[in-house]
């Protein structure tokens, strides 16, 4: 397929249904996976590897020298 073909009117249906509610799922569950996936993975990672990283470089710094 090349990139002109996806400009192409007829290449896309707006309109389109699906036909059953095994074919919605089917469809809709990439899209709710990855990005429930990914805020968890997201979450996880600010919580476990940013979160101390952050705690301790703040904790180093001696008060009233940044202020």
């Amino acid at each position: 397929m090349r990139i002109t073909d996806l400009l192409d009117r007829r290449s896309v249906s707006l309109t389109a249904a699906p036909k059953t509610k095994s074919e919605t799922l089917e469809k809709i569950a990439p899209v709710l996976i990855y990005t429930v996936v990914g805020i968890l993975i997201m979450g996880l990672l600010m919580t476990f590897i940013v979160e101390p990283v952050s705690y301790c470089s703040h904790a180093t710094v001696p008060r009233g020298v940044l202020a």
